[in-house]
């Protein structure tokens, strides 16, 4: 699959995206022997041949990565104010991995990170193939009306979500813990349902996704998945449909 050279670069771990961007200018990078100058030039790192000052670059291992994300940490690699971000969890990875979907700063739970493209598209498809299961504890109480909305779907920015199916609920302190399942990932997709029947949430965490189970991974942890972990993930997956984010 082709990339821009310059995350091409970033990827292989030769300097930030930016710095890359400077490399490809001065033109210290060639695909099939000829040097490229443009920021706009794309390569498929299966297949061309990339070069920074004629050295090949050969690819990065693949990397699948599944942190039990605590709440206060951004999903993105770096912060302008200096906030912390997931990435400083990360002791002992070498090379760039990159967050698959998101969770919001004050949500926790289950997050996946890697380089491989293709399997992050495939885990974050708008079409909904891959569940994602979150415990919700929210103010109040779903009534029948409020249940029903969200198992049928929710029209959020013009479109309805799709059916989401609540597994379970459990009354708490002031109000319900749900365990919910969606097959979306849209922008505070499941704060965004609940506060339209009217029940905020007052804590997110996201406990599965697909088959793949956040168990007993300590907050704040990770570990790199193994391919048993990644037949689970996509066990069950429903075929794509149509649609976007």
């Amino acid at each position: 699959m082709k990339q821009r050279l310059q995350k091409l670069l970033a990827d292989a771990g030769l300097g930030s995206r930016r710095g890359c961007e400077a490399l490809i200018v001065e033109g210290r990078v060639s695909v099939n022997r000829r040097v490229i100058t443009e920021l706009g030039a794309a390569a498929d790192p299966d297949r061309d041949v990339v070069a920074l000052d004629g050295e090949r670059i050969r690819p990065a291992p693949k990397m699948y990565l599944m942190l039990n994300k605590p709440p206060g940490f951004l999903c993105t690699s770096r912060d302008e104010k200096g906030r912390p971000t997931v990435h400083r969890l990360l002791k002992g990875v070498r090379g760039r991995v990159y967050t698959v979907g998101r969770l919001d700063a004050d949500a926790e739970g289950l997050l996946l990170l890697t380089n491989d493209g293709d399997f992050a598209q495939r885990v974050a498809h708008p079409g909904g193939t891959v569940g994602k299961t979150y415990q919700a504890e929210i103010r109040g109480a779903l009534d029948s009306k409020g249940r029903t909305g969200i198992e049928r779907g929710i029209v959020l920015d013009g479109r309805r979500t799709l059916p989401a199916e609540i597994l379970r609920e459990d009354p708490v302190d002031g109000g319900t813990r749900v365990l919910l399942r969606i097959r979306e990932g849209r922008n505070r997709q499941v704060k965004r349902m609940f506060l339209s029947v009217g029940c905020p949430v007052r804590r997110l965490r996201r406990v599965a996704i697909g088959g793949l189970v956040l168990g007993d991974l300590p907050r704040g942890a990770y570990r790199r998945l193994e391919r048993k972990d990644i037949q689970k993930l996509f066990a069950g997956a429903k075929p794509p449909r149509g649609g976007g984010r």
